[in-house]
């Protein structure tokens, strides 16, 4: 293959030197029937060497591809087209996110917002449990009083129950 690369370099520039450029002039051609014919005849072979050069593009992609299949930080696509290469987009988004995440006025003010978070809850259930102690110990006091009323009010009409009290006995 590049053999004939070569081969028909070499030919197409020793047929310009030789039969078509008049006077070293690039633009001056000499022979100008030649040169039609010539073009004619070697559009075929340079379809046949471009089909050849395509394949060979396509192989040597394959293989980089396949070197640099493991490699997260190269896109296959090229620079126009790598936002369109997944395993690329996620790379490069996981290093804005990182950038991000490690940025330290944005930690100290989210460590800030945190801890606040933590105190208002620390406060809300001490409350709770305070409330609840108050609620206890007022339902406690409350039940406490009924009982008491209760036992005043029956010794108030059993007069015969108040020698059977535990500080009447001791007497």
């Amino acid at each position: 293959m590049i053999i004939f690369f070569l081969f028909q370099l070499l030919f197409v520039r020793l047929l310009c030197k030789l039969l078509f450029i008049q006077n070293n002039h690039l633009l001056a051609l000499r022979n100008l029937r030649l040169y039609y014919t010539f073009s004619y005849f070697s559009f075929f072979f340079d379809c046949f060497l471009g089909f050849i050069m395509c394949l060979s593009r396509i192989t040597k992609g394959i293989f980089c591809t396949l070197i640099f299949f493991a490699r997260l930080d190269y896109s296959a696509y090229g620079r126009g087209l790598e936002m369109y290469d997944s395993s690329y987009a996620s790379y490069v988004s996981f290093f804005h996110i990182e950038r991000n995440q490690r940025h330290p006025v944005l930690n100290v003010f989210i460590d800030i917002i945190r801890q606040r978070l933590i105190d208002i809850r620390k406060l809300k259930l001490k409350l709770t449990m305070e409330n609840i102690n108050q609620t206890y110990e007022n339902e406690k006091l409350s039940q406490l009083r009924r009982f008491r009323w209760a036992l005043a009010y029956t010794l108030i009409h059993n007069e015969q129950l108040k020698r059977y009290r535990k500080h009447r006995l001791s007497l």
